[in-house]
């Protein structure tokens, strides 16, 4: 790292990032996959209940419904083709019903549990979204904010 930008800086903008998803984000559970090296030798045949999940209740987050527009993405750092994707926006620091701040990596293949009512109608079939890319907004050399790519999750 070069330390272009100091640490402290780079801290100070990820916490205004949390401090903000903890003001108007809308609280969801988060699940991480806690054994994906166990079941890495099962290749194609992994099926989605071989999975168990570490359980984060109330974890606040920032979602973006499909935009309605391409360039909306691009501006966002995010190039896709005819597609319009979820955008999920999860805090740095995870406050996990504890008392205590934990720092916690959140996986690809971990997916959010959405309350109904924050559904548009377009998707009220499904409630559980599952995080399949990450985009990644930094400041020259340190990540500031990790965005998701989301999709209905498949059971």
């Amino acid at each position: 790292m070069s330390r272009m930008i100091p640490q402290a800086t780079i801290d100070a903008i990820r916490q205004m990032n949390d401090i903000s998803l903890d003001s108007w984000g809308i609280e969801c559970n988060l699940y991480i996959p806690n054994n994906i090296n166990d079941i890495e030798s099962l290749d194609v045949y992994i099926q989605p209940s071989d999975y168990t999940y570490d359980e984060y209740l109330g974890v606040k987050c920032f979602i973006e419904w499909p935009p309605t527009s391409i360039y909306h993405l691009k501006a966002l750092g995010m190039f896709t083709e005819g597609e319009l994707p979820i955008v999920v926006c999860l805090p740095n620091v995870l406050n996990a019903c504890t008392s205590e701040e934990q720092s916690i990596d959140i996986l690809k293949g971990s997916y959010i549990v959405v309350p109904v009512q924050y559904i548009p109608s377009d998707f009220t079939k499904n409630s559980a979204f599952e995080l399949v890319d990450i985009m990644i907004k930094g400041l020259h050399d340190a990540v500031l904010i990790k965005k998701w790519k989301a999709v209905p999750r498949r059971v």
